[in-house]
């Protein structure tokens, strides 16, 4: 596969980057650690693995029970693509009604996660995750053109804030500092 067209591979990459630096705003780390190793976090980055593999898990069962679930319902059904458009733009609809941070690219979340001194309370940082994760499921199922890797990469921000919030009570860390990773 990879032979037959890494040129398409190649020249797509370089397409997108194109356009990613004109029209995205680059993401910027305001806080570093540098190339300084903090001791406090080493532990609290060690037990960040299992908790980031247990939400990929989650959102992976989540995203193939949805797919299995409309391919079940809307297999045989005519016109099952325009159905399941419309019912994942009221899916979509109703996360935007409940928290506009819910649904789009994501990247203002990231950049307010690892930037602001600010803290989020966990309750709404599990609420945007769970929101995220349906927003981005349904929006694969419909076919919806907007990417993958800004909403995920959103995620990913998300449940790395939420886990420093909860390390946050137990070590001396901050929680920018697992948003960024």
């Amino acid at each position: 596969f990879i032979r037959n067209y890494v040129v398409y591979i190649i020249l797509a990459g370089a397409v997108a980057f194109s356009i990613s630096v004109e029209f995205l705003a680059p993401l910027v780390f305001e806080y570093s650690q540098g190339k300084s190793l903090n001791y406090d976090y080493l532990f609290s980055s060690i037990l960040f693995i299992p908790f980031i593999t247990i939400f990929i898990y989650i959102y992976l069962s989540f995203k193939d029970i949805v797919f299995s679930l409309f391919h079940k319902i809307f297999k045989d059904m005519p016109y099952s693509s325009y159905i399941i458009s419309i019912l994942s733009g009221f899916a979509i609809g109703t996360i935007l009604i409940i928290n506009p941070s819910g649904a789009f690219s994501g990247h203002e979340i990231v950049q307010t996660l690892i930037n602001d001194n600010s803290s989020i309370a966990i309750a709404m940082i599990f609420m945007i995750i769970a929101l995220r994760m349906i927003a981005t499921t349904f929006s694969l199922q419909a076919n919806a053109v907007g990417g993958l890797f800004l909403p995920l990469m959103s995620i990913g921000a998300l449940v790395g804030y939420g886990f420093g919030e909860l390390a946050a009570e137990y070590f001396t860390v901050e929680p920018f500092y697992f948003a960024a990773v």
